[in-house]
C-alpha cells in the first residue's frame, strides 16, 4: 500500500490506527533501505542449486545500501495493547518509530508534507462506526493539508473512501475480505484531500 501510494522513504510517514504497527514498521524498513528478509532462512536455501556463496553476496550488497532512518515515522492507535504490540513488533524488526496511545480525532496537525497511511476497521471481524472513522480521518488529513493519504478499505468504506478524493490502485483480499487500496494524489500534483 506505501509503495502503491509513492512512499519512498524520503518524507515522513504516519499510521494513525496503527494496530499491530505493521504499516509504520514497513515506511521505516523502506526508508532505511532495509531489503526484507534479509536476517532470516528460507526453504530456497536448501535446494541442490542453491549458492551459499552467491546469497550472501546479495546480502552483503543488500546491506551496504542500508542507511540510517532520516525522516519520522509515526504510529498510534487508541486501544492501549495495540500500542504495547507496535512496540514490540517495533522492536523485534530493529526500527525506531514513534508509537503513541491517542485517539484518531486526536491526531496533530502538521504543516509538513508526508504519508498520512492506514487500514482502518471494515466494520466485519471488528466492529466499528466505519462512516464515523472515515469522517475522523477526513478531518485528520484536513490537519495534514500537504500530506497525501493512503489506506486498506473494505466495501463499507470504500465509497466513502471516495468521497475523500481517494481513487483505487488496487483490489484484494485481506483475510479473505475484498478490499481496496485507495490513495490520494500527491500534494505537490495538485489539491489533497
Amino acid at each position: 500500500m506505501i509503495l502503491a501510494a509513492g512512499f519512498s522513504g524520503d518524507e515522513p510517514c504516519c499510521d494513525p490506527l496503527c494496530g499491530s504497527g505493521t504499516i509504520a514498521i514497513e515506511a521505516a524498513l523502506i526508508a532505511m533501505r532495509r531489503a526484507p528478509g534479509t536476517g532470516r532462512r528460507f526453504a530456497f536455501q536448501k535446494w541442490p542449486g542453491f549458492s551459499a556463496r552467491q546469497w550472501e553476496h546479495l546480502i552483503s550488497d543488500a546491506r551496504k545500501q542500508e542507511r540510517s532512518l532520516a525522516v519520522r515515522i509515526e504510529a498510534s492507535d487508541q486501544d492501549a495493547g495495540a500500542v504495547a504490540a507496535a512496540r514490540e513488533n517495533a522492536a523485534r524488526a530493529r526500527v525506531s518509530i514513534d508509537v503513541v496511545q491517542r485517539r484518531l480525532a486526536d491526531l496533530p496537525s502538521d504543516p509538513g508534507s508526508g504519508l498520512l497511511a492506514c487500514n482502518p476497521p471494515y466494520g466485519v471481524r471488528v466492529g466499528a462506526d466505519v462512516k464515523r472513522v472515515l469522517r475522523e480521518l477526513g478531518d485528520a488529513a484536513k490537519g495534514r493539508p500537504c500530506w497525501h493519504l493512503a489506506m486498506v478499505a473494505g466495501e463499507a468504506a470504500a465509497a466513502g473512501a471516495r468521497e475523500l478524493g481517494l481513487a483505487p490502485v488496487l483490489r484484494t483480499q485481506n483475510g479473505g475480505i475484498p478490499v481496496e487500496v485507495l490513495v490520494s494524489p500527491r500534494a505537490d500534483s495538485g489539491p489533497g484531500v
